[in-house]
């Protein structure tokens, strides 16, 4: 099927096929749909900046965008679902570089779906074939991305490879402006999530199961992105790369999860993690350990992917913590009694979590900067293990002596009792999922030292 549509204003469709049971052509109306049947979507051309509201990616339906003083164009396509289609825009009489260089696909208002801003041309190069997967769930499009094939057909002097990632034609070889190539777009469609046996059992024996996630559903968004291949993140040969993902902010790539980045230390943790993603569409729903009034956007769009539950914070329900919780150390009780010898908002609480271990250097900063201070803390420091790639640490010289009884050093305690303890003024945390929202929920001041 082919459609040409070229203008913001003029909506044209052609080549509606027989059978289509689906009443709705906006692209900004919601409908569900049968294998077969027809659906509407529509891609807007316009400024990569132009998409996103507050730092955050909206569908170009929101009207918070102003996408129409901005030079946008809009193209409105009318597949079939599950049907092999090849969609082209003419580009004689449209040039994109001009509209801003950027498209997104979308469809629907109250699930919002959209794709990231794919690149097309600017006043050099020209992006001329795309791929775009439609992700369904029970006939409603939940997801729109881009699919890349990196740039292995880039083969002979029309074409030259983008960031490793792209096949794009030099402007001054299209036969628009004189060359012999033809920059019409082709767009490719495929689809997941179609499968007409896709009713199956929940587990191997027939048990409804759930899955539990203790991490922010920011991270789960991050993790689900990364394994199903939705959206690039930094690799070894671009290991800054920014990570765009539907409605959070624009991640820099030291804001991701480690694990996922490149330089990670954690690889067997990050198979872990990942490993549950293998099995997701086998739980009837998935319980996060995060609130609505948190993440609410977020928690509202991954909802569309995938059936979420909040059911956080977890360490709230004291007998279930105490029945079910598994530290991975052993928590010293002499913190708590050195707390209670302490005056009212007077400690400063350290602790880096059960995973992150800091390096000598910033070890040596921390405490000289701790005994510098004249303040009491309380230091959660664990030791590597032997047998592990990470270095053994140790304190400064004398560092134990020099603070006397303004220091206690452990290396571990039960986080939710010193932080709601009243001797405690502040956090310095590393800002762990854990750590975050127990010092949320029980009000206690953070100190961030991301790691």
């Amino acid at each position: 099927m082919v459609v040409l549509i070229l203008v913001s204003i003029m909506i044209v469709m052609e080549n509606v096929h027989a059978g289509d049971t689906n009443p709705v052509y906006d692209p900004c109306s919601d409908s569900k749909v049968q294998r077969w049947d027809g659906f509407t979507f529509g891609l807007v051309f316009s400024s990569k900046e132009s998409f996103f509201f507050n730092e955050s990616q909206l569908s170009p339906c929101d009207r918070r965008l102003s996408l129409s003083g901005n030079s946008a164009e809009l193209a409105v396509f009318r597949p079939k679902v599950d049907e092999i289609s090849l969609l082209t825009i003419n580009s004689s009489n449209f040039n994109p570089s001009k509209s801003g260089g950027y498209m997104v696909a979308f469809a629907g208002r109250k699930y919002a779906a959209r794709s990231l801003p794919a690149f097309v041309a600017d006043n050099t190069h020209t992006i001329t074939s795309f791929t775009l997967v439609l992700e369904f769930q029970k006939g409603t499009l939940q997801n729109l991305f881009w699919k890349k094939f990196g740039c292995d057909s880039c083969k002979g002097d029309s074409f030259v490879c983008l960031n490793k990632t792209d096949c794009a034609v030099p402007n001054n070889k299209c036969n628009g402006n004189g060359g012999s190539v033809d920059c019409n777009m082709s767009i490719q469609l495929a689809f997941s999530g179609t499968d007409k046996n896709e009713n199956v059992l929940n587990s191997c024996l027939g048990i409804p199961s759930a899955m539990l996630s203790v991490q922010s559903a920011a991270s789960f968004s991050c993790y689900y992105h990364y394994h199903h291949q939705l959206d690039s993140f930094p690799t070894a040969s671009q290991p800054e790369l920014d990570v765009q993902l539907p409605a959070i902010p624009v991640h820099k790539h030291d804001e991701i999860p480690s694990f996922l980045h490149p330089t990670s230390r954690y690889t067997m943790l990050k198979r872990v993690i990942l490993g549950q993603f293998n099995k997701l569409s086998k739980p009837i729903c998935i319980l996060m350990d995060t609130f609505q009034a948190l993440e609410h956007e977020l928690v509202q769009h991954l909802f569309q992917i995938c059936p979420i539950k909040t059911i956080g914070p977890l360490f709230k329900y004291p007998k279930l913590s105490e029945d079910f919780r598994r530290d991975a150390y052993t928590a010293e009780k002499s913190a708590l009694e050195w707390l209670n010898s302490k005056s009212s908002s007077s400690i400063v609480y350290v602790s880096f979590g059960s995973i992150v271990m800091l390096k000598q250097e910033q070890v040596d900063e921390l405490a000289y900067a701790l005994l510098n201070s004249r303040l009491n803390f309380l230091w959660v420091l664990k030791l590597a293990n032997m047998g592990t790639d990470f270095a053994l640490i140790e304190l400064p010289n004398d560092f134990l002596e020099k603070a006397g009884d303004r220091a206690k050093v452990v290396q571990w305690c039960q986080q939710e009792q010193v932080l709601a303890h009243p001797s405690v003024t502040c956090f310095l945390t590393h800002c762990g999922w854990n750590s975050t929202i127990e010092a949320l929920y029980i009000g206690t001041p953070i100190i961030a030292f991301p790691q």
